[in-house]
């Protein structure tokens, strides 16, 4: 903490180097070993890219499982890289990693919600929901009222 005020001078003491962590979540049905390899596939791809290759010092890997998080698995990776190389690096690895995993059939997880009470019109609990257009008006009335309530302009 620097007292307000006693700043003189600021100095940009970087190394030569940078290396940069991050995560990413996969489904809980992934097999982590295979995401491993592909992973590092994808960093040795981008490695060799001419845009990156004379920033990376070290290729984007896999170090390991970070937690078991709320929708997957956290793992977590990371780059070496020259000072100010990982960001476009790590936006074309978003890119291609995403292009991969759906290719490989690994799953991205992503909040879900899951409703109960409705009843379905066949009678079979796990069939399908049908959509029908009185359903789709009750839900945005319900949204409205939501929306309305919270704004306190309710009716």
């Amino acid at each position: 903490t620097i007292p307000f005020g006693e700043l003189g001078a600021v100095q940009n003491q970087s190394r030569d180097w940078v290396t940069d962590k991050f995560n990413i979540t996969v489904g809980y049905d992934t097999d982590i070993d295979f995401a491993r390899k592909l992973i590092k596939r994808i960093g040795l791809e981008l490695a060799e890219d001419p845009e990156f290759k004379p920033w990376v010092l070290s290729p984007i890997k896999m170090q390991g499982v970070q937690e078991f998080g709320e929708y997957g698995i956290v793992l977590r990776v990371k780059v070496t890289t020259r000072p100010g190389g990982a960001f476009g690096m790590k936006r074309k690895f978003y890119v291609r990693l995403r292009q991969v995993f759906k290719e490989q059939g690994i799953e991205l997880p992503f909040p879900t919600v899951h409703v109960e009470g409705l009843q379905n019109p066949h009678g079979a609990e796990n069939a399908p929901l049908e959509i029908t257009p009185e359903l789709k008006i009750a839900v945005a009335q319900s949204h409205t009222n939501r929306r309305r309530k919270k704004a306190g302009t309710a009716e």
